[in-house]
């Protein structure tokens, strides 16, 4: 990401958010300074039309040199401006040597020469702004409030090729108003673009991406996540985008029922990324819907009391749940909790599946996450461990009795070896990586059913910026 954004909205709906993401406000000032580069060379480049009078013309206006002497960055919280400003000061400029044709009123004296012409002091601002439609679509929007670019203390000076001409002073001096005047409307409008360019075209594609992320594949069927935008906080010198962060399958849609808890306020990290237990348990709701996890798992090389039945049998297993799993995030513990659920062992022998036991289990599955970083992604991984488990034993097909203490260890350690499987599977929940920034120092808080990644901003290249 090329520079530095900001969003402004009015809330598209009364949804409670169940997530949110937090950029402070100082680290938008660190990162002012990669774009000011682009802009000098921006404006280096640009062509300013020429002017066509009955008394005079000039070729088109291009600039010899621009330097930029200070900037910053401002979060701005007023009604009607809300955004993040930009202001660029004691900017500098060179006009290159441009042809110019003047003439007297009659006609009668005509000279041709070259104007030039150098500026100090000049300033411009800029606000970069989130406008959220009535179903939470953002796009950025980059606006230059009127006399945004101030062309500072000018001078313009000429050169003819005619002797004489001292006698159009007057058209002279007009010629020289007239081009002061369209290098500051011009300025004005060709670098509300340039910054566009730099903030609104890339953010776009990661506003696109955090609303919508890729669905989540779990065997035939995907999930997606609506984290469409809820409204746009910029207090307490921050930007924060509140989301609704709710699961729904792609083949059967539904509203979940479940309410998101109240979130906390990001602090003082550069970033700061949240989302509550509500996002995944409506996962998970979903997916119960769905009857995912039930199909029978495969789990080979297990020594269990049953090897008697089946010597060197892989063990089968299949699930089917009475109710959702449910996640819970408290005192720095992530779990999911699993309850009542029909567990069916067999053996795998031959093709055949010979079935040994029917259990009704209740288990707590222990999450870590952990952040990992791409060229293109920060993904957050889950992975499961068993932390509590017991069962029941309803209906035994072994005709011997069977120790209910080898059993409770033996499907311990099935359930196990199940998380380790599954845990090749969970797919990460990515974050996009807009022009190549790292996050440091990362930190994973739990507490009151919010989950939050705290980190610094690390610029991997000469300018970036991430958003989720």
């Amino acid at each position: 990401m090329k520079g530095v954004f900001a969003w402004f909205a009015t809330a598209a709906a009364t949804t409670i958010p169940a997530g949110y993401l937090s950029i402070s406000g100082s680290s938008l000032s660190r990162e002012t300074k990669t774009f000011v580069p682009e802009i000098v060379d921006a404006i280096k480049g640009m062509e300013i039309p020429g002017i066509n009078q009955t008394l005079f013309w000039v070729e088109p206006i291009r600039f010899e040199d621009v330097t930029i002497g200070s900037y910053d960055t401002t979060i701005v919280d007023k009604k009607g401006a809300a955004g993040v400003e930009v202001n660029l000061h004691n900017m500098s400029n060179q006009v290159a040597h441009t042809k110019i044709f003047v003439r007297d009123l009659l006609g009668k004296l005509k000279c041709t020469g070259e104007i030039w012409a150098s500026a100090t002091g000049g300033s411009f601002k800029a606000i970069n702004t989130l406008e959220v439609d009535q179903d939470g679509n953002g796009k950025v929007v980059t606006v230059s409030p009127t006399g945004g670019f101030d062309i500072g203390t000018a001078e313009v000076y000429h050169k003819m090729d005619q002797m004489g001409c001292e006698a159009l002073a007057f058209v002279l001096g007009a010629v020289d108003n007239a081009v002061l005047a369209l290098i500051g409307q011009q300025l004005q409008q060709q670098l509300v673009p340039v910054v566009a360019k730099l903030v609104d075209t890339p953010l776009d594609v990661a506003l696109k991406f955090l609303e919508k992320p890729p669905p989540l594949g779990f065997g035939k069927e995907t999930f997606s996540l609506d984290n469409s935008f809820v409204s746009v906080d910029y207090g307490n010198d921050r930007i924060t985008h509140n989301n609704k962060g709710e699961f729904k399958s792609n083949a059967h849609p539904v509203e979940s029922s479940l309410k998101p808890p109240a979130l906390s306020k990001a602090h003082n990290r550069d970033f700061v990324m949240s989302f509550s237990d509500y996002v995944l348990n409506t996962l998970f709701e979903s997916l119960y819907a769905e009857h995912i996890g039930e199909s029978q798992v495969t789990i080979p090389g297990i020594k269990t009391l049953f090897d008697k039945q089946c010597p060197g049998c892989p063990i089968v297993i299949a699930v089917k749940f009475a109710e959702p799993l449910k996640q819970t995030f408290e005192k720095g513990k992530a779990a999911v909790t699993m309850k009542k659920a029909m567990m069916e062992v067999g053996a795998l022998n031959n093709s055949q599946v010979l079935t040994l036991v029917t259990l009704r289990v209740d288990s707590v599955a222990d999450v870590v996450f952990k952040l990992e970083q791409t060229k293109t992604n920060a993904d957050i991984k889950a992975t499961l461990s068993l932390d509590s488990f017991s069962c029941e034993l309803l209906v035994s097909h072994v005709p011997i009795p069977i120790p209910l203490l080898d059993l409770d260890r033996d499907m311990k350690s099935l359930i196990s070896s199940l998380l380790e499987t599954l845990n090749t599977d969970i797919p990460a929940l990515q974050i996009p990586v807009v022009g190549g920034i790292k996050l440091a120092k990362e930190e994973f808080v739990i507490a009151d059913r919010e989950l939050r990644l705290e980190a610094d901003f690390v610029v991997a290249k000469k300018s970036a910026l991430l958003l989720v």
